[in-house]
């Protein structure tokens, strides 16, 4: 009698558990999205095949996003590029649909038109309200946007017949955030990323075999998430590198601690992306953020032996006056009149002479000849 009791109850519990599994397999697994029609209008020249179209997501503010694509061809035969297979991913910043919607920018176009690889990205809207909401802000990666992205790096190779390989990624700000959720969560799917001024990260994974690059501006308030992140990597085993950068020569002073890129953070990402001259950009970056110190060193780029001895009257606590400083000196950096800066220790100005002697120290030249100039803001 006990075990026609028994019965019933084992076939009701496996049942419970088969309809449980049923319902969280359908709960987590990736949603497919439908691609029908989603390259019926495209732009062929002899040196690219380009193409945007609308893909319907259903998430919060996107229920549907743009997508934009270009392939590079060779121009003589016609054929796709050997580095075609190798896939572009411009991770989009809080705002930037606007912008994309003239197509892609100078720095984009030049993964596909010189170094000949295919590039896409995505449209997405956003607003600044929904920031922290790890349920509605795309960069977090626990909320499917990234499936999104894999799913149209997959249909444009299948689309041309593309060799499968790992994405490449590049983002700034938002978009930099973005890039470093995907590749905390799927670095087996992602090669290489170059990031910018991004700050909200997620935790790497052990043995994670993504090559990273991160640059933060000068100043930038959030420089030291960037930094945290980097340190994070490193204890970890990632190569990664991270650069802080001087702000655009155009940058006005009140914006001399904002995150944005410029084209030198675009040339060292592409450079990075590309394994084209990155070490030699390297080395013409500033070491440290010239303008907190009274001493400045200027070395020739066209001859290293000579350097420039700037030293800097002005009251420290007159913010005005360290921002005028700012701009004189970068302004030298833009015009090529140095190379990089080096920060020395405070001397008295009786003491120009040991602090000469300390330069060429510091920098193994033999026979330096340094020349002083005197710039005054008092």
């Amino acid at each position: 009698m006990k075990s026609l009791i028994i019965i019933p109850v084992i076939v009701a519990t496996i049942i419970v558990f088969a309809c449980g599994g049923f319902w969280l397999c359908h709960l987590t697994r990736t949603k497919d999205y439908d691609f029908n029609n989603a390259f019926a209008h495209e732009n062929r020249t002899s040196e690219r095949i380009q193409g945007r179209f609308e893909l319907k997501v259903d998430k919060p503010f996107n229920p549907t996003i743009t997508v934009m694509y270009k392939i590079p061809l060779d121009s003589e035969s016609g054929k796709l590029r050997k580095n075609a297979s190798k896939f572009i991913f411009y991770s989009p910043y809080c705002g930037d649909e606007n912008r994309l919607e003239n197509g892609f920018i100078a720095w984009h176009r030049d993964f596909a038109d010189i170094y000949g690889y295919s590039i896409f990205t995505v449209s997405i809207a956003t607003n600044w309200d929904m920031i922290d909401d790890r349920n509605l802000y795309y960069i977090y990666s626990e909320n499917g946007w990234p499936e999104i992205i894999f799913q149209i790096h997959e249909q444009l190779r299948k689309r041309f017949n593309l060799k499968k390989e790992q994405l490449y990624i590049v983002g700034e700000s938002s978009g930099a955030s973005f890039a470093q959720q995907i590749v905390a969560r799927f670095p087996e799917k992602v090669a290489k990323a170059a990031l910018h001024g991004g700050s909200k990260y997620a935790d790497f994974k052990p043995n994670t075999r993504t090559k990273i690059l991160c640059t933060s501006t000068w100043g930038d308030a959030g420089a030291y998430l960037t930094q945290l992140m980097y340190e994070d990597a490193k204890r970890k085993g990632i190569d990664i590198t991270f650069l802080e950068t001087p702000p655009s020569p155009h940058t006005t002073s009140s914006q001399y601690r904002h995150h944005a890129g410029w084209e030198l953070n675009y040339n060292l990402m592409t450079a990075f992306i590309t394994d084209i001259d990155f070490d030699e950009m390297r080395k013409i970056i500033p070491k440290v953020d010239f303008s907190k110190q009274p001493y400045y060193v200027f070395p020739s780029p066209e001859k290293p032996v000579e350097l420039t001895l700037l030293k800097v009257d002005f009251d420290k606590n007159e913010k005005e006056r360290r921002i005028q400083l700012q701009d004189k000196l970068w302004e030298l950096y833009n015009k090529r009149a140095i190379s990089a800066f080096i920060n020395i220790r405070y001397v008295k100005e009786q003491d120009i002479d040991s602090t000469i002697n300390l330069i060429k120290r510091q920098s193994n030249a033999r026979n330096l000849r340094c020349n002083i100039i005197e710039y005054s803001l008092l």
